[in-house]
């Protein structure tokens, strides 16, 4: 991965066009350049549309195919997501500590919500395990400045929901939750 590398508008059109026809992550593998790189690029590149970017993308291929021709992305799930009271940071992440999907991770080191998560899971795993409570769907933590949601989202993968201090939780689990547990069941299709 590159840390701090100026790219050229012409390299990040380049970078794009690739993009177009590959996932995130084998262009971030290809290029060297992190897939919340990628995606804050294609966002301003949607912003710079009148500057002759016609063959760059401005939105994220679909991943996902509703009934009645509705076709949603990823990021679009997660900003369905993003729009519950309250919510800072959302990310989906793989088994391997790697983050799929982010949206608000500007505001919070990327590297510790992925090095937390993997310490929430591996403490809420031994919990389940040592009190043979069966296999850890959720995972909640809450302070006085936040709270933290660990949800399942299939086999290889979590969404993690950084919340602040204003967040109801009773509203949460009793309007919130059937919508994030929707969009699970979708993620949960396709990790």
């Amino acid at each position: 991965m590159s840390y701090g590398r100026r790219y050229s508008l012409a390299e990040k059109r380049e970078i794009l066009r690739y993009r177009e026809t590959h996932t995130y992550e084998e262009t971030s593998q290809k290029f060297g350049v992190s897939q919340m790189t990628l995606a804050r690029w294609s966002k301003r590149i949607s912003r710079w549309s009148n500057r002759d970017m016609t063959n760059t993308p401005t939105t994220p291929k679909p991943i996902v195919e509703l009934p009645y021709g509705v076709r949603l992305d990823l990021w679009s799930l997660l900003q369905v997501l993003k729009s519950i009271d309250g919510v800072n940071v959302i990310s989906l992440v793989s088994d391997e500590g790697k983050s799929i999907a982010s949206l608000g991770t500007e505001t919070v080191n990327e590297g510790k919500l992925l090095a937390m998560t993997a310490a929430l899971l591996s403490l809420g795993e031994r919990s389940s395990r040592e009190f043979e409570q069966g296999n850890l769907e959720m995972m909640l933590t809450k302070a006085n400045g936040g709270t933290t949601l660990v949800v399942g989202a299939g086999e290889h993968a979590v969404l993690v929901m950084l919340f602040d201090a204003s967040a109801d939780l009773s509203k949460l689990f009793a309007r919130d939750f059937p919508l994030i547990d929707k969009i699970r069941e979708v993620v949960k299709t396709l990790y």
